[in-house]
């Protein structure tokens, strides 16, 4: 087990990878973390929120007030809730202040003055001319009519399926609008690097012939989506009015496809198959159960308040389970189970713990802002440097098949197809013909493992005796050529006539006695076809045999 078990770490280029893309992430978290004023500013002053369960009535009861806080659960049916925001020093400040809401919800958010509803909107509406905006939520003026109230009553109107927790920050314009660009950069750069991996992927995997490069390409564009509508930049300032029309719709789709992908992915990346295949099952399976109901939920609204009651527990569900899986087959040996456990940890954490209300990502705050995103990033580098290592492991397998295909097994030297390709290619100055003396003798008397054994020794007495850029080969049987460049039929000769020395002192031949060659050479002639120049060396070969053996012969000019 520990064999498998070291065989399955990544590389110690790719785990220096995977710390440089950690060091990125959590210098940007740092960043994030010493810069509260300059990317989520402090509402100043303090701000008391109180709600109450909305009725048929015009306005809130007046004695009916509840503190509003971080565990409070607003209804997603009924009438909606009212919410009323005031200082808590009692009065606004002097000058121009802006009441920001964030993660305001799908719903509708209206304001009350005097028993009368006003300026209804949503996030989802977009930027309106003449009205103040931040991405991602909503942003009413502090009036005449909030300051002679000290406060400002709104109404949620609840969307029905989604819940809604939106937070609250009195700012100035000008805090407003450098909150509003810088997370408007810093969201659009996350998802536009995001969206960038998952396109990269897609070349790659039409190059290298791999499908789990597609099912990555297209989790990470699912996602990438499902946060491009969350954040906002789907209403403002990138909209699409194909998706803004009903985001719910979109926002299910992508998560049904994005977690199916990601199960399709981990089995095919981590090669469960092999490595977990009982697990594998379980982890398509879920796939499966997420985006099937998903599916039928966008086209049959009479499901669609049982799916969503059962889709949510699913997705709480297939995050230990990916994860479990993942480190399991990395423990059984999977290298890129390691990848993907590393890079999926924070990210599917974060998001089942939300899912299952355990924790609360706060706006307003660096982690609640983006938590997700930056876990996103972070997975999206590492599994990249997964992929990355992937695809030079299946160039590196793929050229050492191509080397075996024109290799010949035995002696390490090129075999007929692959040799011939390169003279082809490029042509030599002279080519040799060589054939061992006796060698059905040697095979006959001790059998084809001293045969054998012979064939590897002349063909490392090659390889020494080889120039750089030459070529030898076995042609066949007990035959070999070898192509000799930048050189004279005389240094050929030469040449021929060393090896023939070095594979005498070999004595591998019947009794001890030493092996010999016989060996033709051929300078090619002008415009001469390559299977002619070949039949002349070959046929200076025979003549050597002829001859007597054990000798070299020039062909005829």
């Amino acid at each position: 087990m520990s064999r498998l078990r070291r065989s399955g770490m990544p590389t110690w280029p790719a785990l220096a990878a995977l710390g440089v893309a950690g060091l990125i992430v959590v210098i940007y978290v740092w960043v994030l973390a010493h810069a509260p004023r300059a990317l989520t500013p402090a509402s100043e002053p303090s701000l008391q929120v109180d709600w109450q369960a909305a009725t048929i009535a015009a306005s809130p009861a007046p004695s009916g007030w509840q503190p509003y806080g971080a565990d409070t659960l607003l209804p997603r049916s009924g009438d909606g809730s009212w919410l009323r925001v005031r200082p808590i020093a009692g009065r606004w400040p002097d000058g121009d202040r802006l009441l920001v809401i964030e993660q305001p919800g799908y719903g509708a958010i209206s304001r009350n003055v005097d028993g009368r509803e006003i300026d209804r909107r949503r996030w989802s509406d977009g930027r309106q001319p003449g009205t103040w905006h931040v991405l991602g939520g909503l942003v009413y003026a502090i009036d005449a009519d909030a300051r002679r109230d000290g406060g400002i009553v709104l109404r949620l109107w609840p969307h029905g399926e989604l819940d809604s927790h939106p937070a609250f920050a009195l700012l100035t314009p000008s805090q407003l609008s450098l909150r509003d660009t810088t997370a408007t950069l810093i969201s659009g750069c996350l998802l536009a690097t995001m969206f960038a991996f998952a396109l990269l992927a897609l070349p790659a995997g039409a190059m290298l012939r791999e499908p789990v490069f597609f099912a990555y390409a297209l989790y990470l564009g699912s996602y990438t989506f499902l946060f491009y509508l969350i954040s906002g930049l789907a209403f403002s300032p990138l909209p699409a009015s194909l998706f803004t029309a009903d985001p719910q719709w979109w926002g299910r789709l992508a998560t049904g496809v994005a977690v199916w992908a990601a199960t399709v992915f981990l089995s095919g990346f981590a090669d469960l198959r092999r490595y977990a295949p009982r697990l594998r099952w379980a982890v398509l399976g879920a796939g499966w159960l997420v985006l099937l109901p998903t599916l039928a939920t966008q086209f049959d609204d009479s499901i669609r308040g049982f799916m969503r009651h059962l889709i949510n527990p699913l997705l709480v569900l297939t995050g230990p389970l990916l994860l479990f899986t993942a480190a399991w087959a990395w423990w059984r040996g999977s290298r890129y189970a390691g990848f993907f456990l590393i890079g999926w940890a924070p990210l599917l954490t974060i998001t089942a713990l939300e899912s299952a209300g355990v924790v609360a990502l706060r706006p307003g705050t660096p982690f609640g802002d983006y938590g997700q995103l930056s876990a996103g990033l972070f997975e999206s580098f590492v599994l990249m440097f997964g992929l990355g290592d992937r695809a030079f492991a299946l160039q590196a397998a793929l050229e050492l098949a191509r080397r075996q295909a024109v290799a010949d097994p035995l002696t390490g030297l090129y075999n007929r197809r692959g040799w011939r390709e390169l003279l082809d290619a490029e042509p030599a100055d002279v080519v040799l013909y060589l054939d061992i003396d006796h060698f059905k003798a040697l095979n006959d008397r001790y059998g084809h493992a001293q045969g054998d054994e012979a064939l590897r020794h002349i063909g490392a007495a090659l390889q020494a005796r080889l120039r750089r850029g030459d070529l030898a080969a076995r042609y066949g049987g007990e035959e070999f050529v070898v192509a000799l460049y930048d050189c004279t039929q005389e240094d050929a000769a030469a040449w021929a006539e060393a090896l023939r020395a070095d594979v005498h002192a070999l004595a591998l031949g019947p009794d001890g006695a030493p092996l010999t060659l016989s060996v033709g050479v051929a300078a090619r002639r002008d415009g001469e076809r390559i299977d002619r120049w070949l039949e002349r060396a070959d046929a200076a070969m025979y003549a050597a045999k002829q001859g007597g053996r054990d000798r070299v012969v020039i062909a005829a000019g």
